[in-house]
């Protein structure tokens, strides 16, 4: 009878507890309730952060959550009678129990209030009910932010707000600001935070929760040490005391496959000028093996093996079946080869009209030598200079043609038993195989009186094209006459071309104008020097 009066009587007082609450809740201190707006009066105008309709990372872990004032709390009373009281954490850091009184929570987990909770209420008067304490509604908490960054003072922001989101709230940070060494002083305690960790591996450590009157320090960055490694992000990083070299490869996305990092090593400056060179595995050192403590200004570095997975194909553009990217294997695949790969010649393509694009190595762009030559004209070099010059700019060549014809007609050159032709010549990687359209004219062009293009036919020599393109001009060189490969770019004289093949160019000089006046004077000069002999002679 007893035991069910007291019962009765801790409902009662749930109910009063319930209506106590509210009006409680109604007068509480602005800003303690989540659901309370930004202040914007003069008092407080220099708050910033809106918390309401807050989106949460993921559920609240009872354990890790901290309490303290403004929090909103909801106590479930499940048993006889079913009640739920609405609690919140007042000013002083505690919540008022109906028929037990306050109990601090303030500094205390979730986890840890439910278990005061139930110590609490352990005993005669609760048996028969169960107890459950909830986190319905988030405290807004006030830090600091000072130091490197836009715009410094005070970030009202909730209990679950990370450090990141913080400093977005106060400008960003500026330009020499640290990212690795910010420092979160609280009441009881000094935290550091690495926002640079946080952003490449997403370690939710380094970039810390705020609690209740934090002070957040953004220091200039420190000087920088230097790593020299395959990994995703080589480059100068700064220096945080405590860091190992683990972490640092941890931080710069981790070593690449191409790594060596048995052969790593360290450079570490004892004074100003001087530093030593330590031999370091940085294969121990990922995996936990070593625990190198780094020091201001290091310089790490990592070889790389060569050759790792290296991209070797070729292109394939122009008049072919199927143009596009195919593998090589280097020294092996010839033109043939993959023009076979690629489907074979169009109806339009030129038998003769296939080229290679090699790239050739920036040496010249590095020879002094031929930059001196370049500039000077024929007139002002001497023979030799004249074929070292002629000598480095064919080397420069990066195009050239190939003559497959043979092989596309007797076979492949890369068929068993079939024969390697001297300019079906073996592809390396980067090349670029452009098979042209075939032409079905020579271009007449020069001192003719009608220069341009003539339909081709195997039977006409050259000087057949020069009448169908109207003849020798009055100022025509007609023993100049030069033909230019459309196969080779080869130039030479007309007389001395057997053939002419579809795509030369034939060109007609003019001849050189003559000066009578200086040919009598030299005439007039060596019959004097004639006459002087003469008269010497005698």
């Amino acid at each position: 009878m007893i035991r069910a009066a007291r019962a009765m009587l801790l409902a009662c007082t749930v109910s009063a507890a319930l209506f106590a609450a509210r009006d409680a809740r109604a007068q509480m201190l602005p800003g303690a309730s989540f659901d309370v707006r930004p202040d914007t009066s003069a008092a407080t105008g220099a708050l910033r952060g809106e918390t309401d309709g807050l989106a949460l990372e993921g559920p609240v872990d009872p354990a890790a959550y901290v309490l303290g004032p403004g929090d909103g709390l909801m106590l479930d009373v499940v048993g006889t009678v079913t009640m739920r009281v609405p609690l919140d954490v007042d000013p002083e850091g505690s919540i008022w129990i109906p028929d037990y009184g306050p109990m601090r929570v303030a500094g205390r987990t979730l986890a840890q209030a439910r278990d005061d909770l139930r110590r609490l209420m352990k005993g005669g008067g609760s048996r028969g009910f169960q107890t459950h304490l909830r986190l319905v509604r988030l405290r807004r908490v006030l830090v600091y932010i000072e130091g490197e960054v836009r715009s410094p003072g005070a970030v009202r922001v909730t209990a679950l707000t990370r450090l990141s989101e913080a400093v977005r709230l106060a400008g960003g940070l500026t330009a020499r600001a640290s990212q690795r060494n910010i420092r979160l002083i609280g009441v009881d305690s000094t935290r550091s935070a690495d926002l640079l960790r946080f952003a490449r591996t997403g370690d939710a450590g380094a970039n810390p929760l705020l609690r209740d009157g934090d002070r957040v320090l953004v220091p200039i960055a420190r000087a920088p040490l230097y790593l020299y490694a395959p990994v995703s992000y080589p480059g100068s990083y700064e220096f945080r005391p405590g860091e190992t070299l683990a972490d640092l490869i941890t931080v710069a996305g981790g070593l690449l496959p191409t790594a060596l990092p048995e052969r790593g090593r360290v450079l570490r400056f004892r004074d100003e000028r001087q530093a030593d060179t330590l031999n370091v595995d940085m294969a121990r050192a990922v995996t936990g093996g070593a625990t190198l403590e780094l020091a201001e200004g290091d310089r790490i570095f990592i070889p790389a093996t060569t050759e790792y997975h290296e991209d070797r194909n070729v292109i394939v553009r122009g008049e072919i079946l199927h143009p596009g990217n195919y593998p090589i294997d280097e020294g092996v695949t010839r033109v043939s080869d993959v023009l076979d790969r690629a489907g074979g010649l169009t109806g339009e393509a030129s038998a003769n009209g296939i080229l290679v694009v090699r790239r050739r190595s920036s040496a010249l762009e590095r020879d002094l030598e031929f930059d001196r030559l370049s500039k000077l004209s024929r007139g002002e070099m001497t023979d030799g200079e004249y074929q070292v010059f002629r000598s480095k700019l064919a080397f420069a060549q990066t195009t050239f043609r190939v003559d497959v014809e043979s092989a596309r007609t007797s076979g492949s050159a890369g068929q068993a038993g079939a024969p390697v032709l001297a300019r079906d010549v073996a592809l390396v990687g980067g090349d670029v195989v452009v098979v042209e359209r075939s032409q079905r004219s020579v271009q007449v062009a020069g001192e003719v009186r009608l220069p341009g293009l003539v339909a081709f036919d195997s039977t006409r020599t050259g000087v057949d094209y020069i009448k169908l393109a109207g003849g020798y001009s009055e100022r025509a060189s007609v023993g100049g006459v030069r033909l230019t490969r459309v196969s080779t770019g080869q130039t030479l004289l007309l007389r001395d071309a057997h053939r002419v093949e579809p795509g030369d160019l034939i060109y007609v000089p003019e001849k050189k104008d003559i000066n009578w006046f200086g040919v009598l004077r030299d005439v007039v000069a060596l019959a004097a020097s004639i006459a002087t002999v003469y008269v010497l002679a005698r």
